[in-house]
């Protein structure tokens, strides 16, 4: 991975715009995101929570703007950099999008053998993460067979297995039941108190007090208030 440096954003975002074809969905955005830093993106339904994510992570490419990770920009970065690049972001998709007819450990790993860089096998890596989040019990139960709060703490492990500089997980908790949130909110402030930035996006705000978070409001594709 590239060294993120101690005092530079992790993250930066500059005037960065993306239109969709019927209407605007980033207007202008510019933010940083800092080493260790938890931060959650508020707004409602449609206001470009989501797409601000698909930009970090070069899903989308920003109409204008640019986006740094580390050490790389966006308007730079070839097209065979681009692993490098998704590498350094771990991603839980508000979909989840695990593969349901195969095990837990199978989930994991397939993230796993994507970053052969790192110490230690793709095995003895993803049963860590899933030590992380409270899941090497259901290792080589199939992901069909798991509660929703169960899947979503598979795919939080599946997103640290590399060891990323930021998580970005979209709306982790919408889907969960009070006490299911705070055990997924807990796997996330562990996570970011261990030195990894954290970005969420929600539309609850009041359940992650006890992260002590940065909050950035998103409205119509702007940021109004940090």
């Amino acid at each position: 991975m590239v060294n993120s440096g101690s005092d530079a954003p992790i993250v930066k975002l500059l005037n960065v715009t993306y239109d969709y074809q019927a209407r605007r969905g980033i207007d202008g955005v510019s933010l940083s995101i800092n080493k260790g830093e938890f931060v959650i993106l508020i707004g409602r339904t449609g206001s470009g929570k989501t797409t601000l994510f698909r930009i970090m992570s070069l899903e989308l490419y920003p109409d204008s703007g640019e986006v740094m990770l580390s050490e790389l920009k966006s308007s730079q970065l070839k097209r065979k950099k681009l692993p490098l690049w998704r590498r350094q972001l771990g991603i839980v998709f508000q979909g989840l999008q695990l593969i349901s007819n195969r095990s837990v450990l199978d989930n994991i790993r397939l993230a796993a053998l994507c970053e052969r860089r790192l110490p230690g096998s793709a095995k003895a890596r993803s049963l860590r993460a899933l030590g992380q989040v409270g899941m090497a019990h259901r290792l080589h139960d199939k992901a069909s067979q798991l509660s929703t709060g169960e899947q979503q703490r598979v795919a939080i492990a599946r997103a640290i297995v590399n060891e990323p500089f930021v998580l970005l997980a979209d709306e982790p908790v919408s889907n969960l039941d009070g006490e299911t949130s705070s055990d997924v909110i807990d796997i996330l402030r562990k996570i970011n108190s261990a030195g990894t930035a954290v970005v969420v996006a929600t539309h609850q705000p009041e359940l992650f007090a006890k992260c002590n978070p940065r909050e950035i409001r998103l409205d119509s594709g702007k940021m109004v208030e940090v």
